[in-house]
Parts: C-alpha cells; structure tokens; sequence
C-alpha cells in the first residue's frame, strides 16, 4: 500500500514516461497515460482502466488545454478521494492481504511508522515479522480451505525486504513483465513520505532518453517487478502459526539436474579437454549452499556461493577435492563389455588436471549464469554490485527448455562420435 498524498514530482514523472511512449509509438498522450502509468488506479478509478468512464474523461478533456500537463495531472489527481488496494480483509501493521478470485490472497506492504524511521531497518525485523505471523495467524484461523498466497512488488529485489519471508517462497519469485499501469512498479522511486527519491529518478530519465524502442522501455526501471506465489502453510510453519499437523513441502528447489545439461553439451563439443565428473562435482558443492538456507528457513537461498567471485572458489574446491574423488569413484567403475558406449563415454581413472580445471570452472560459471536468470535472490556481481540484469531475460520453460535441449544434443553428438571411432565392423 502507500502513503495518501504524492508530490507533483511523482505525476510529473509518470507523464513524462508517457510523453516517451507517445513518441515511440504514435499513441495519443491519453492513450498513453491510460496504458503506460499508475494515473487511472491514482484517480481512484479502480482496475479496470475503462477509457470511457466519465472521471478519466473529464481529466483527458483537460490535457488539450493545460499549459503544464503534470501541473493538471496533479491537481486534478488532489480531487479525488484516497485509494486502498481493493477487497482488503485484515491489516497488521505493516502489512495487509486482500482476497482475489478463487483460492488467493495477496499481500500488500505500507509504512506505518510515524517516528520518520525506515519501516525495513534491520532494529524493525522483528517488529515486521511479528506482524506478519499475526497476519497469517488471522489468515489461517479464518480460511475456509487452501489458500496461496501472491506477492507482486519491486520490493522482492530487496534483501530487507526478502529477510521477512519464508525462503521456499521467494524460491518461486519471477519476473513480471509489463506491469506499467500498477503501483508495485511506480512504488520504487518513492521515499516512505510519498516524495520521489531523485536518486532513484535522475538514472531512471538519462535511460529513459535513450530508449528508441517501447520492446526496451521495462530496462530504465531500477527494479523489476517480481511475484510469487507459494501455499499459505509454509508461512504458517515459517512465522510459527499452528498448522494442524500438516506437512509443509517446499513449492521450488535450487538443486535441478538442468544444470547438467551444459556440460553434457560441452563435453561433445570439448571432449577429453573437459572433465564431465568434475563438472557435476561443482554443480552438488554449487548447492550445497541454498540447500543449507532452505534447511535453516533463510530468506535468502542464493548467497556468497553463487557470485562470481564465490564461483572462484568453489571451482578451486572443485578441482582440489572434486578431482581425488572423482578419479577414486572412477577407479570403481570397472569397464563392462556389454556397454562399451557407457564404458567409453566414462573415459580413464585418471583425471588430466586442465580437464578437471575446465570442468569446474564451466561447471561454477555456468551455475552462476542459469541461476541469475531464474532466481530473483540472486547478486552474481557482489560484492562488487548488488544489480542481476539477466534476472528474467528468458521464461524459466524455456530456460529448461534450453538446457534439456543442449544436454541432448550433447548426447547425440556424443553417440555420433562414438560410432564414427569404432568404425565399421569387420566379419
């Protein structure tokens, strides 16, 4: 939720982002702000972004003759009542959540300190998660059924923010692409006094003027929104809410076998120049991370490991100790007759160290990568910057889908070649 009053700073904003559209795409300024900014939903006009219904038509009559746009904006925008997100049934502190259709809830955050301090400040945790377990207490004691709980909110980018919640859910945060018309994405370039923070604004503009696509125009936000959508009893277990006995299973695991995919399909393409062993070697010590978080309940899964500067090292474990336990598992292995293409694609005992180097270093490296594009916790460049610009760059399917695609691919190349060295057979 959000403060009640906005400064003209935050209209006048908004009306230049549609100004831009305006250029890029031919639509009328109307169509623009009606289309590409939180002003039908500021105007207490509800969600349904009705461009004939008479309040938005007697605010578009005005812009032909205002001088100043944001200065009508604004003050059309002072007429109107107060706003609240709708369908709201139980607000704690902070925090609220409003039922939507079906079996849902959705969450929704505003400041309610009135000392003027952070309401996200670390002395406020506690504070913060108190009132969300009497939120989800409140939930659980009045629910009629399952019930999942949706979040939407640039905030979810924010590690004060995520350290309220149970790990396992922000597991399932994902990018939400085109969400110009609401206020989780407007949200982020105001202070907790409804002002616009310039720091926030000023790079927002210089990237918004450099924009010659209305494809590229979500990439001048500092922050994307991200959802996420998880079952009500893993807050119930994670705020300390009685569940009745009921066994919470994560909804998302970082541990994926499509990180095996890549290698499968640089082990075709490199050969004995890489070590496959190795390479998933690194992709368990990889997770040996986030999986420790989830056991702990920690809001953040994807830590200090799964940066490039982590990678390093584990990629270092990787090829000290990956390599000797490696090579003895392989000592186990005796070579069998009756599969000579398994027996080949195993390779000998003895691990090369440059092909133990490459497998651990592709196999870190890559782990970084996929998971920066699929798991919103992600800082692959920390400590040297908090930003993960390829978070979301694709669908976590295709995502998927691309690694299942390499990883057969790699197994067929592999099987080709197999075939090609063995030959025909003679008699």
């Amino acid at each position: 939720m959000e403060p009640r009053v906005y400064g003209k700073a935050f209209f006048d904003l908004q009306v230049h982002f549609a100004r831009k559209v305006t250029a890029l795409s031919g639509l009328s300024l109307e169509r623009a702000l009606l289309q590409y900014t939180n002003l039908y939903v500021r105007l207490g006009l509800g969600r349904d972004f009705d461009p004939g219904h008479p309040i938005w038509r007697e605010y578009a009559a005005g812009l032909g003759d205002a001088d100043d746009i944001g200065e009508w904006t604004y003050r059309f925008y002072l007429t109107r009542p107060e706003t609240e997100p709708p369908g709201i049934v139980a607000t704690r502190g902070c925090f609220s959540y409003a039922r939507l259709s079906g079996d849902r809830i959705r969450l929704h955050f505003r400041s309610a300190e009135s000392d003027g301090r952070s309401a996200l400040g670390i002395e406020r945790r506690d504070q913060r998660r108190a009132e969300l377990a009497a939120l989800f207490e409140h939930l659980h004691r009045t629910a009629d059924g399952p019930v999942q709980v949706i979040g939407a909110s640039w905030l979810y980018n924010l590690d004060a923010y995520r350290r309220l919640f149970p790990g396992s859910s922000l597991a399932t945060a994902r990018v939400a692409a085109r969400r110009f018309q609401y206020m989780p994405l407007w949200g982020q370039f105001l202070d907790r006094h409804g002002k616009v923070r310039e720091s926030m604004a000023r790079p927002f503009l210089d990237q918004l003027e450099r924009q010659s696509s209305l494809d590229t125009l979500e990439r001048c936000f500092p922050f994307q929104v991200l959802t996420l959508e998880a079952p009500a009893p893993l807050f119930y277990e994670f705020y300390g809410t009685e569940t009745a006995g009921a066994h919470v299973r994560p909804c998302a695991m970082p541990v994926t076998p499509f990180h095996l995919g890549p290698g499968i399909a640089a082990k075709a393409l490199l050969g004995r120049h890489v070590s496959l062993m190795v390479f998933a070697f690194s992709q368990v010590a990889m997770d040996v991370e986030p999986v420790a978080h989830m056991i702990r309940g920690d809001a953040v899964l994807h830590g200090a490991a799964h940066t490039y500067v982590g990678a390093t090292l584990v990629a270092v474990l990787s090829i000290v100790a990956g390599r000797p336990i490696c090579q003895t598992l392989l000592q186990r292995w005796p070579p069998d007759p009756e599969s000579p293409l398994l027996t080949w694609l195993v390779g000998p005992a003895r691990i090369p160290w440059p092909a133990a180097i490459v497998g651990a270093v592709l196999g870190t490296y890559s782990h970084v990568v996929l998971d920066s594009i699929m798991h919103a916790d992600m800082r692959p460049l920390a400590p040297f910057a908090e930003t993960n610009a390829m978070l979301g760059v694709m669908s976590v399917g295709a995502l998927h889908l691309l690694c299942v695609a390499g990883g057969g691919l790699g197994v067929v190349a592999l099987t080709l070649g197999f075939v090609l060295r063995r030959g025909p057979r003679r008699g």
